[in-house]
């Protein structure tokens, strides 16, 4: 009887050893059960918040001249913001010009004055423009920015300077788009109407020719 009660007790020991091993067993079956969705989880912020910063980051790229999602300009079709070549200068004639009617060339527009000492510098250096470039790929515009002078003032000026190209008197709504803090100042637009190129002050040809070069 004495073997048999020693077995019953080890037999009991065992019997309570193996719930609390079993109790052990529960919290790990616990975790990974619950290990697949905080991994999910995880892998799905991570994802998000890659979305995001890519947004984000095409949408600040516009300010910064790389590739912009609502274009260069922020427009939504991703053209240029071309409003400016709808402004109009007044021919030698007396009739009004819409910059766009030359859009498919380069424009060279040179603000200028007839009293105005290195306008006059400046004229001479666009002969060697004009005489660099084919007619087909380089239109000037010399445009006369002081509102008090006349169409006859400006013919006089061009005959005087034996200049070829065109010659004309800016309005209200061509100074807004092409404003002329100090006289010369030169912009140079693309064969696509963009503005490219802005100076104030004279600047020689050959600094000209670096910028139309690439453009023509």
């Amino acid at each position: 009887m004495g073997g048999s009660y020693k077995q019953k007790v080890k037999t009991r020991r065992r019997r309570k050893r193996a719930p609390s091993g079993s109790e052990k067993e529960v919290p790990d079956k616990t975790n990974r059960s619950l290990l697949p969705p905080i991994v999910l989880a995880v892998v799905v912020l991570v994802i998000i918040s890659s979305m995001g910063f890519l947004y984000f980051r095409e949408r600040g790229s516009g300010d910064g001249g790389g590739d912009n999602v609502n274009g260069d300009d922020g427009t939504q079709d991703g053209t240029a913001d071309l409003k400016h070549l709808e402004a109009r200068f007044q021919s030698l004639s007396g009739s009004l010009i819409e910059l766009g009617d030359y859009r498919g060339k380069v424009i060279l527009i040179d603000l200028f004055a007839t009293w105005c000492g290195p306008c006059k510098l400046q004229i001479e250096e666009l002969k060697s423009v004009h005489s660099r470039y084919d007619p087909s790929d380089l239109v000037i515009l010399s445009i006369d920015s002081d509102p008090s002078e006349t169409r006859d003032q400006v013919s006089d000026f061009r005959s005087q300077y034996s200049a070829q190209w065109i010659f004309g008197l800016s309005t209200s709504e061509f100074n807004e788009h092409f404003p002329a803090k100090a006289i010369p100042t030169l912009y140079v637009l693309d064969r696509d109407g963009k503005v490219v190129h802005d100076n104030e002050g004279m600047e020689y040809a050959s600094d000209l020719f670096k910028v139309i070069d690439p453009l023509v």
